[in-house]
């Protein structure tokens, strides 16, 4: 059942994320939150009178996915991510995975077709209440995002196959000098 508007279960990152977090709040949204380091957010207070504790989900990872129309991707700026295992486990249930906008990502789920994304907070909450009022068009989405995950390269083997055949072709390189 999807009682949440969105939801993001990850870590804490000093990028703004919480500050979208309480925006969003703020406007109306019904917000899920689960993930470590929260207590180091500056509005980690503000975060808890208005969600109660925040949690890692942990065994609860796909109830927390699957409980909201809609769900966060944040990359993690520390890492330099341009996408993120998110970028693949939020369609895989079939919800409407909202992130931070990458050439990466967008090649591989097609921008408001497969994925949505964003640029900064603003759009973030403008995306997600085009999201939440139109339901038809997240259910598009989410499918065919869902449907992209299921018959794209993006499966271990797929992983495994280009490792192995990256590695031949440095191999080769290194063989000729």
């Amino acid at each position: 059942e999807k009682v949440y508007d969105v939801a993001f279960v990850g870590h804490y990152e000093n990028d703004g994320r919480d500050i979208l977090l309480l925006r969003l709040i703020q406007e109306g949204f019904k917000v899920r939150l689960n993930g470590q380091r929260w207590h180091k957010s500056r509005l980690y207070k503000q975060l808890i009178e208005c969600l109660g504790e925040i949690k890692p989900a942990y065994g609860n990872y796909n109830e927390a996915l699957n409980s909201s129309k809609v769900c966060l991707s944040f990359l993690s700026k520390l890492n330099n991510d341009t996408y993120t295992r998110r970028t693949l486990e939020i369609p895989a249930t079939k919800t409407v995975m909202l992130a931070e906008y990458t050439k990466d990502q967008a090649d591989m789920f097609e921008p408001d077709v497969e994925a949505v994304y964003f640029s900064n907070h603003q759009e973030a909450v403008d995306k997600l209440r085009w999201l939440i009022d139109s339901p038809d068009v997240a259910d598009t989405i989410a499918c065919a995002g869902y449907s992209k995950v299921m018959s794209g390269s993006y499966q271990l083997k797929h992983r495994v196959s280009d490792i192995i055949k990256i590695t031949k072709e440095k191999m080769a390189v290194r063989n000729e000098k």
